[in-house]
């Protein structure tokens, strides 16, 4: 969102440079998202995994690489480790729709405005139905709570890190891949043909 919004601020200032680190941007997301579609569609669950969290990682280090090679001790925005950054929104766009393909995350988890608007209607129906929400609906709207002040958390800490580091990249990378590496799960295998026949022919008492 805050991408588009800035490629077309850079147009209207005819700043083109910029105009073009924000539209690679934006291809980029789109393409992770495609890469994320293929690992989904052609890679075993676990092997899938452990590539994405592969390009994940790699992409931030890529980062820092090129960072730390166009300017060593950056004072300003340089253009070129801004396209770099590119990268990032690469593996963002796949973690997006990963999690959600997942079965496991219901809400979006690189941008926040249809959280907010999933927040605010069920506070809605939390007044003006006569019933409330149900179990199932107050408990999607806990997760969506959750993930937004999670957010929020989020940021504070890469903010008061991020000095630390010099905003290097390369310890999200690690928390991320610790944390990952630490919820990964394998799929439930399909129940066996014979034991499911043995099941249905068996007398019930």
């Amino acid at each position: 969102t805050g991408n588009t919004v800035k490629l077309g601020i850079s147009i209207a200032q005819g700043q083109w440079a910029w105009t073009g680190v924000f539209a690679a941007c934006i291809a980029c997301f789109a393409l992770g998202t495609f890469a994320a579609l293929f690992m989904i569609k052609r890679i075993e669950a676990r092997r899938g995994q452990h590539l994405f969290l592969l390009v994940f990682c790699a992409c931030f280090f890529l980062v820092d690489a090129v960072a730390l090679a166009v300017d060593k001790t950056p004072r300003d925005y340089s253009i070129y480790a801004s396209l770099a950054s590119s990268l990032v929104a690469f593996a963002m766009g796949a973690q997006n729709l990963l999690s959600q393909k997942s079965s496991l995350v219901k809400a979006n988890t690189t941008f926040m405005t249809g959280n907010i608007q999933k927040m605010t209607e069920a506070l809605w129906n939390r007044w003006v139905e006569e019933d409330g929400l149900t179990r199932a609906q107050r408990r999607a709207a806990l997760l969506l709570f959750c993930t937004w002040t999670n957010y929020i958390v989020g940021g504070v800490c890469g903010a008061a890190i991020a000095p630390v580091f010099f905003w290097s990249l390369t310890p999200v990378a690690v928390l991320y891949a610790i944390g990952m590496i630490s919820m990964q799960i394998e799929p439930a295998p399909p129940p066996d043909k014979e034991a499911r026949e043995d099941v249905e022919l068996r007398p019930r008492l």
